[in-house]
């Protein structure tokens, strides 16, 4: 199949009228197969009036109607018979014998299909079948997993909201009658139309070729005489949620593989009916369970928690990402259950409410009363129902999510702008307006648009456009989510105001507020004053729901400019924050038995900085803090802010070990990135043994790229904040005379089969307070030491050559090099190691350094 993307609708339609009309003039007893809806609507119209105004013979002319919804009264305006009939059986006058069509009103169905087909056989064949892109990818009414022989197909709850099907006169459709794939591609030549708001996600499935029941239109791409054009100005004005969740990237071990496998293993471990509790109690459908069960979750998700089943949400989101390419079937049936009885609690609740609390909560905020954030687990909620059809294809999912869409809808008919304004005040609303845009950008429906509109949170957009700092001392992880919501806002409309909110937000938040040596910028979870931290350095730092969606608000920022600094900021957060915080395992080795530190831990909910801190951890069932839902998330997504694309440039921003299938200028890419160690074998004879004598003080990747066949693309290598020399660029070992420009190495060529080799110098450095500038922590690359020292200690030497204050301890263990240290030239010495290995232990991060 071929692609050619028109800008606008009018350019469109005008292309598909020419290829119409030149092929019944180049065969007047044509067969044409024709769709129904908006996206050919136009074309139609411009290929009537050329016939009529070229005077063209179309008397020979056969036109088979490709679909047709089942069950519709044969005189209703709904029907797809009234609307061809209208556009192009009248006008053109095609006699009534050369018109072949479904009957909605067949009781038999295979009867009525087996009839159609012999039509269609008896005059030879379709010569041109013009279709449309559905909105979940589905071709003519063949929906996704239909299968490619189906000719009844089951309608999904997204084209149950057709908009032909407004005019049904409240009618009950549910199936549609349809030529299946195989006739379709058993036409001469195809031409499909990709236009209209709520597509871009079926536009991007289709262009990544992916064959698949899931995305019908996909299978076009098997006909060699297939056409596919494109209304850019429709498609491109929505952008994908995340470009990333199309490629096929997948973790190598490593440091993030290794925390993936641990929360695919927690997720695994955890009962389904607990996680159902909350949504059966609220429906009335938990039976004789008692919510005294000892097996019920405790802490914020216990039957008494104002938040009771947000986990659940977080839980799905997590389960979509990991089951991503069809991996971990298990997760997935037990992902796919859950989703199944929301809907039947959704059913028990009266057809709209969804959730694990009752509506009297928002109600009872709305009137000034106190319930804890009750829109917060909504949007938990209805995130996770999200992921699981937006990654997974969740038919019953999106039905739930269209179902509470009209609540919501109702429910802000009753709401005045100064009432929401005091109940965002009041209760976190968590990223409301973020999933409605998502919501929006999947339906194109102006209600949901609407709801993303009601959503923003006015003061907040205003001062930040002002530049004014509302932010010291406020709430961190309530507003972050609302600037979310105004970063997906500018994908799907365009508006500037919103990325220009977005950007003055993290100038606000990290420009000029300044970070700790980990990346976090708060204390008791709120923001610290303007370069302002030392004060507040204590035992509740970092809090990691704020290191999570930093990351990801870093994320849209990088996809907006493509700057190193984002990637920069979301290694130093990987790094300190999500390794240090979520999924501990101690490292002991198994030749010296049982650890003498706790077996794991699920997440610590903030990352104390001050003097003698130490990490607190959650149980797997006992807390079920906010913190315990977004570390399920943060470690199913690692994946996504490795590989980048821009055009014919591949951006890679992470260097965590991975591989990637992609395409870049018409080839089919496959990329692997892995990272060296020297000396690993400790077995062999290796007579260059010798040589490695001390801790290598580089870090180098490897990255190999094969294509199917020759393409001109450039890759981008972000070029990390921290090194220590002059980095270094090797393609199939030739050295490129190559200068880090803009924070990457570009490499632009004609790639086939190759190998990129960097090597970035590694080394101590320190990060001061900006308050209190002889005050440092260390760090050895991205990674920050944490002294394994009880109290502050005074250290003498020069903070800007931590070397000599440090030096290299316990080096290496059996084949792997360590990454610990130790005090030289102080009074008395302690040892270091990195933040990320700290379980139970007692730790000091900042010390003061006295110059000798």
């Amino acid at each position: 199949m071929q692609i050619t993307e028109m800008s606008d609708y009018n350019k469109m339609s005008e292309a598909a009228a020419e290829i119409m009309i030149n092929r019944v003039k180049e065969k007047p007893d044509a067969c044409f197969c024709l769709a129904t809806g908006d996206s050919p609507a136009l074309a139609y119209k411009l290929f009537v009036k050329r016939v009529l105004e070229e005077g063209v013979d179309v008397s020979r002319l056969r036109v088979v109607k490709l679909d047709e919804w089942r069950g519709l009264p044969k005189s209703s305006a709904a029907t797809c018979e009234y609307y061809l009939r209208e556009q192009i059986l009248t006008p053109l006058g095609v006699a009534e014998e050369r018109y072949i069509s479904f009957d909605p009103e067949a009781e038999d169905a295979e009867t009525e299909c087996e009839r159609v087909s012999a039509l269609i056989e008896e005059c030879g064949g379709i010569s041109l079948c013009v279709t449309g892109l559905g909105k979940n990818g589905h071709l003519g009414l063949n929906e996704p997993y239909g299968g490619p022989f189906a000719r009844v197909s089951v309608l999904s709850a997204k084209t149950k909201g057709h908009s032909m099907l407004a005019a049904a006169e409240n009618a009950e459709v549910s199936e549609g009658f349809t030529l299946s794939v195989k006739d379709i591609l058993a036409s001469k030549e195809i031409l499909l139309l990709a236009a209209g708001k709520g597509k871009t996600q079926a536009y991007k499935n289709l262009k990544k070729k992916t064959l698949s029941p899931q995305y019908p239109a996909n299978y076009l791409w098997l006909h060699k005489n297939a056409v596919c054009l494109a209304d850019m100005s429709s498609l491109s004005g929505i952008i994908n949620y995340d470009e990333n969740i199309y490629f096929n990237a997948e973790l190598l071990p490593a440091e993030a593989f290794y925390k993936q496998e641990r929360n695919l293993e927690y997720l695994l471990g955890l009962d389904v009916e607990n996680l159902l509790f909350h949504f059966r109690f609220e429906a009335g459908t938990v039976g004789s369970r008692n919510f005294n069960d000892k097996r019920l979750h405790g802490g914020w998700d216990s039957p008494t928690s104002h938040i009771r089943g947000t986990f659940t949400g977080h839980y799905l989101s997590a389960a979509a990402l990991l089951c991503k390419n069809g991996k971990n079937g298990m997760l997935r049936a037990k992902a796919d259950y859950i989703v199944d009885e929301i809907r039947k609690c959704q059913t028990a609740n009266g057809g709209q409410w969804a959730f694990p609390i009752p509506e009297k909560y928002i109600y009872q905020v709305k009137k000034g009363g106190w319930f804890w954030a009750p829109f917060y687990v909504c949007h938990k909620v209805m995130m996770g129902l999200l992921d699981m059809y937006r990654l997974l294809g969740s038919e019953t999912a999106f039905a739930i999510l269209t179902d509470c869409a009209k609540w919501f809808t109702a429910f802000m008919e009753q709401v005045s702008s100064a009432e929401l304004e005091k109940m965002m005040d009041f209760q976190e609303t968590g990223g409301m307006m973020e999933f409605w845009a998502d919501f929006y950008a999947l339906t194109g429906e102006e209600e949901h648009l609407g709801l993303m509109r009601r959503f923003e949170r006015v003061k907040l957009f205003d001062a930040l456009l002002e530049g004014k700092d509302v932010l010291t001392n406020m709430h961190a992880n309530t507003t972050i989510p609302e600037i979310h919501g105004a970063a997906r806002a500018y994908e799907v409309t365009g508006e500037e105001r919103y990325l220009n909110a977005v950007k003055n937000y993290w100038d606000l938040t990290v420009t000029k507020r300044g970070m700790y040596a980990t990346g976090g910028q708060t204390s008791g979870e709120v923001w610290t004053p303007l370069m302002r931290q030392s004060a507040r350095l204590g035992d509740q730092n970092q809090e990691h729901c704020v290191v999570y969606n930093m990351i990801r608000l870093a994320d849209y920022l990088f996809k907006f400019t493509k700057e190193a600094q984002y990637g920069d900021y979301i290694e130093r957060n990987i790094v300190n924050g999500v390794f240090a915080q979520g999924f501990y395992t101690p490292r002991m080795l198994e030749t010296r038995g049982e650890s003498v530190y706790a077996e794991t831990g699920i997440v610590s909910y903030y990352l104390p900085l001050t003097a003698g801190s130490h990490k607190v951890f959650s149980g797997k069932t006992e807390d079920f803090w906010c913190c315990h839902c977004t570390v399920v998330q943060a470690n199913a997504r690692l994946w996504e802010y490795i590989y980048y694309l821009e055009k014919d440039r591949l951006i890679i921003s992470q260097y965590l070990p991975s591989t990637l299938k992609t395409e870049l200028n018409g080839a089919s890419v496959e990329i692997s990135l892995t990272a060296e160690d020297p000396k690993e074998d400790c077995l062999g004879v290796d007579i260059s043994a010798s040589g490695a004598q001390e801790k290598p003080k580089r870090d180098t990747y490897t990255i190999k790229l094969k294509t199917s066949k020759q393409a001109d693309f450039a890759v981008s290598l972000r070029v990390p904040w921290w090194i220590t020399g002059k980095a270094l660029c090797y393609i199939d070992g030739k050295e490129q005379d190559t200068e880090a420009e803009n924070g990457y190495f570009t490499l632009r060529r004609r790639w086939d089969e190759n190998q990129i080799k960097v090597v970035f110098p590694r080394g101590l450095h320190t990060w001061s307070l900006a308050d209190a500038p002889d005050t440092v922590a260390f760090l050895d690359g991205p990674a920050v030491l944490a002294g394994i020292v009880a109290e502050e200690r005074t250290l003498r030497g020069d903070k800007n050559a931590p070397e000599s204050m440090l030096a290299p301890s316990n080096e290496r263990v059996w084949g792997n090099w360590t990454k610990q240290y130790k005090t030289i030239n102080q009074p008395n010495g302690f040892y270091f190691k990195p933040l990320n290995e700290i379980g139970e232990e007692t730790y000091t991060v900042y010390f003061p350094v006295e110059k000798c």
